[in-house]
């Protein structure tokens, strides 16, 4: 029987390893939200795969649903974020993100808004020269949106202008004149979704 493909847009997470060249990839997808992908091969030195699939890229990716999970067949790259991959900083604020998406995304969902504004997100952080401070900012921002299309914080708590802005260095500012208020109303979100 054959297995129908899918092909959407994903960022690529993170990835566990297992044998010698296995992985298991942690995608988050347009069309179906956070998920786990096994990719067959990988980490070899033939693998098409391999380099389409780095840490952090924004890749097409084609999947086939199996029994028990998703496999990649295929990847063609559409932004690889030499500047995170390149500053261990960036890598590490790109990492608590990752991180946080994971905790809080629950259950295979399309949340086009969310994964919109989680990419433009990661293009910002790779392209833009960010200090440790402006990090801060950054990393504060993308749990501030990503919370807010989950559903965990309501407008009322955060302005209009925080959720709906496109990323610049003046939102980093404005961010930056609301910072209490925003770390109020995350750490308030977290202490209430229990988890």
């Amino acid at each position: 029987m054959a297995h129908r493909k899918y092909a959407t847009e994903c960022v690529v997470l993170g990835a566990g390893y297992v044998n010698d060249a296995d992985a298991y990839l942690y995608l988050f997808t347009k069309s179906f939200g956070y998920i786990v992908a096994y990719a067959a091969g990988i980490r070899k030195l033939s693998s098409k795969l391999r380099y389409g699939l780095q840490r952090f890229s924004y890749v097409e990716v084609e999947l086939v649903r199996g029994r028990n999970l998703w496999k990649v067949t295929g990847a063609r790259p559409i932004y690889v974020p030499a500047g995170i991959l390149g500053d261990e900083k960036k890598m590490k604020t790109a990492a608590h993100t990752t991180l946080f998406l994971k905790r809080f995304f629950v259950g295979e969902d399309t949340h086009n808004p969310l994964f919109d504004g989680f990419v433009e997100g990661v293009l910002f952080l790779d392209r833009t020269p960010l200090g440790g401070s402006e990090l801060r900012l950054f990393e504060l921002l993308m749990m501030v949106r990503i919370l807010f299309h989950l559903g965990y914080l309501r407008t009322g708590k955060v302005s209009d202008n925080i959720i709906g802005c496109r990323w610049d260095a003046a939102l980093l500012s404005l961010v930056e004149r609301n910072e209490e208020a925003l770390r109020a109303a995350v750490n308030h979100a977290i202490e209430h979704s229990h988890l």
